[in-house]
């Protein structure tokens, strides 16, 4: 899956909220019946399934490559 739209439409919040980077604030995630906000969801699990490329590499200049 691929998800395009332009500029400032969620895209990449969307991706870091599947990837539990940020907190969903409200509402719900399902992708193939897996609720993505439960606290039962193997968390591991989900991120192997998950990927992401950072447009900006210092996105989180805190955190080191294996953080």
């Amino acid at each position: 899956m691929v998800i395009c739209g332009p500029s400032g439409s969620g895209k990449s919040t969307l991706v870091k909220t599947i990837n539990s980077l940020e907190p969903i604030q409200r509402g719900e995630i399902y992708i193939d019946n897996i609720h993505f906000n439960d606290k039962k969801t193997d968390l591991a699990k989900l991120r192997s399934k998950v990927g992401m490329v950072f447009q900006h590499f210092e996105l989180f200049p805190h955190l080191s490559i294996i953080e």
